[in-house]
């Protein structure tokens, strides 16, 4: 299979099963745009945390959040050491800091960098299957190189669902097809499909568009620019 196709297998939980509480998303370069794209189509009140670390220039992770909060009807926040994970927030990686959790809290750590990463989506992807298991949706966007592949297969192994986008809509297709190669991905999806696939994982979602959920949402301007990428 090469990555310009659409790998699909049956992915939606059966009557009675759990459905997932925590989407996880990884992307580097030629990510910012697909994250959008994807935190844009879920609703206020999203049944599950969510959870990004995307690799950027050096001081662009809390502008990064910001934009991301103005262009989306989920509530999206910088992470902080120490804060509960709920369902219905987007919390982004800060940068300089690996995004870890543990029992149910955010952990922000300064171990060395992995695959030249601090943050890196690895170590945030293995730390969610040590601690979340088969309840975890793991997404792997554009990028450069390989980081988030074995933290991906890691999640599989443990039951999550995981998909990643497909080489005609990234930018740079290494992080994907690194994880393509590891057996990593459930599914290989274009862009434009992740949101409908997302919606099948979690169950029916109500349209991202009902915006009155939050009322700030009146108030924005045009988007301003993708923060830079390393």
């Amino acid at each position: 299979m090469t990555g310009g196709e659409a790998m699909v297998m049956a992915q939606k939980p059966a009557a009675g099963q759990a459905l997932p509480d925590v989407l996880a998303i990884g992307a580097s370069t030629g990510g910012p745009r697909g994250v959008l794209s994807v935190l844009k189509s879920l609703p206020a009140r999203f049944p599950a945390a969510v959870f990004v670390v995307q690799h950027l220039a050096e001081g662009f992770a809390e502008g990064f959040a910001s934009w991301l909060e103005r262009e989306c009807a989920i509530s999206v926040k910088l992470a902080v050491d120490g804060a509960r994970y709920r369902a219905g927030e987007a919390v982004v990686a800060p940068g300089g800091s690996h995004l870890t959790v543990a029992d149910g809290w955010i952990r922000l750590t300064n171990a060395p960098p992995i695959n030249c990463c601090r943050p890196s989506i690895d170590a945030f992807f293995h730390s969610l299957a040590r601690e979340r298991c088969g309840k975890v949706v793991g997404l792997l966007l554009s990028g450069m190189g390989k980081d988030g592949a074995r933290g991906l297969l890691s999640l599989k192994e443990r039951g999550a669902a995981t998909m990643v986008q497909d080489q005609r809509s990234c930018a740079i297709f290494g992080m994907p097809k690194a994880a393509i190669e590891l057996g990593a991905a459930n599914q290989v999806l274009p862009l434009e499909r992740i949101p409908a696939a997302i919606a099948d994982l979690f169950g029916s979602l109500p349209a991202a568009s009902a915006r009155a959920e939050r009322s700030d949402l009146s108030h924005r301007s045009c988007s301003p620019p993708c923060p830079p990428e390393l």
